[in-house]
């Protein structure tokens, strides 16, 4: 996968359960407001964590800080998640846009995003052309 023009930042295939363990580390070793933003998005008890199938994990110089959860049919963008000291920078951005790009590639179906805040929502809407033609948007925010 293509870099963040920084040519230490990587974007990995990953399982499910290779980010949900990076979940666990940071719940037991960051403070609580990062757990807070992870519960319900890239956790075990997210909506339709149990089908997701596929993961993308994003490192910074080894250091992973980011990463999303896929379901591949119905297509769907699980969640998404970069630690808050990276967010801000693109990461994010990039992170989704890879995630869609790579469900859009393997189903002739709309990708579903289900926007559960509202940094994933404008991300979700400002996708390029190509692929917010092929995603279906659900605003489920919990945070307004």
């Amino acid at each position: 996968m293509e870099d963040i023009n920084e040519p230490q930042v990587e974007l990995v295939n990953a399982t499910p359960a290779e980010v949900f363990a990076w979940v666990k580390e940071l719940k037991a070793t960051e403070p609580e407001q990062i757990w807070a933003q992870l519960q319900g998005v890239i956790t075990e008890t997210a909506p339709h964590a149990e089908e997701a199938d596929k993961a993308i994990i994003l490192k910074l110089e080894d250091k992973i800080i980011g990463g999303a959860i896929l379901r591949s049919e119905p297509p769907c963008l699980v969640g998404a998640f970069v630690r808050p000291e990276y967010q801000g920078r693109g990461y994010g951005k990039k992170l989704f846009e890879t995630a869609v790009r790579q469900l859009a590639e393997e189903s002739k179906k709309k990708v579903l995003i289900e926007a559960c805040d509202t940094r994933a929502l404008t991300i979700a809407e400002n996708l390029p052309a190509e692929l917010l033609a092929r995603v279906e948007i659900k605003d489920v925010r919990r945070d307004d």
